[in-house]
């Protein structure tokens, strides 16, 4: 048995999957593929899927009897399948010709890696999120570069039986009301701190033409456009708090004189990440809804300093810190 799995997340996309699960066949070879039906509602059958899972023995789908959400459908992906290795990948996208080879060389290389992100294909074959070169990080290393940067999800790699072991998966069900909506993202933030975390320049994912998924509430969760949801302005700063919280547990629980440099050079990071969120990506969606985009953004400034003012550190280092955000800031206003 291959010690590496494939875990397809997936809701209500059944005709869709099952249009994707053939192209993912040719790619597997004996490496298993678990398909997780998020309790999709009926008239989303996934009756084909579960028929072309059942003549191949590598095929397994499950459909759980309550839709657990995203996060519960991620944290099931590390409880089902029995492989070391995971790695994940939405319905709508696809596997690369050469994933297996790359990711087979970088576990085998790296038997103590806890996590590692592929570069990933646009819809026209061009390269939408990569590195020229791949890239190791020790323990603690990569915190900021490869726990904060990037929010997709496809083609993440993650040692799964280590994770349980070290109790990275039991942190991410306790602190789950604060990293709802990025999971991965704690996950990716510990990975970095407890063990060897890594960059590969080959794709392993092309994605697919993005979907809008209808839940059973009406309200269409994943629209880029909505302004409520992960989308919102309250909803962005609480994923800062979240993912802050996360950066202090990875560096020991607290801020120290010994870590503060550390610590406060990933928390500009992450300032930097939700300035690229909030102002460009989501900011034209905010202008649509009538709010001052000028206003948020020093809104926005003044949250990344209030999230930090009242840890250890000094006026000096504060001051530095708010600088970059401002830079930050201001630069990526003049972009939209």
């Amino acid at each position: 048995m291959e010690n590496i799995a494939v875990v397809v997340l997936t809701y209500n996309r059944g005709k869709l999957l099952e249009k994707n699960i053939m192209q993912y066949i040719d790619l597997l070879g004996n490496v298993s593929l678990y398909v997780l039906d998020n309790h999709s509602l009926p008239e989303n059958s996934y009756f084909g899927v579960e028929e072309i899972c059942s003549c191949h023995d590598n095929l397994h789908y499950y459909r759980h009897s309550v839709n657990l959400q995203f996060h519960g459908n991620l944290i099931r992906g590390f409880e089902i399948p029995k492989e070391d290795y995971i790695v994940l990948l939405s319905d709508e996208d696809f596997l690369c010709p050469g994933w297996y080879e790359d990711v087979h060389q970088i576990v085998s290389k790296y038997p103590d890696l806890l996590a590692a992100r592929p570069s990933i294909l646009g819809e026209s074959g061009e390269l939408f999120y990569g590195r020229w070169d791949s890239h190791i990080f020790l323990p603690r290393e990569g915190i900021a570069i490869f726990g904060i940067e990037g929010n997709y999800i496809s083609g993440q790699l993650y040692n799964r039986k280590r994770i349980i072991s070290l109790g990275i998966l039991d942190r991410l069900k306790v602190n789950l009301k604060k990293n709802i909506a990025y999971p991965h993202l704690y996950l990716n933030v510990l990975s970095a701190s407890h063990g060897i975390c890594a960059f590969s320049d080959v794709p392993w994912v092309r994605m697919g033409p993005s979907q809008v998924v209808e839940y059973d509430d009406g309200i269409s969760h994943n629209d880029p456009t909505d302004y409520g949801g992960a989308y919102g302005f309250g909803a962005r700063l609480d994923q800062m708090i979240g993912l802050r919280d996360a950066l202090i547990e990875a560096y020991g629980g607290e801020v120290t004189s010994e870590n503060a440099i550390e610590f406060y050079s990933a928390y500009v990071a992450l300032c930097k990440k939700y300035a690229e969120l909030i102002i460009q990506v989501n900011g034209p969606n905010y202008h649509r809804n009538f709010l001052n985009i000028q206003r948020l953004s020093r809104t926005f400034l003044d949250f990344c300093m209030a999230a930090i003012e009242n840890l250890p550190g000094n006026a000096e280092l504060f001051e530095k810190v708010e600088e970059i955000i401002l830079r930050e800031v201001e630069a990526r206003m003049v972009r939209i």
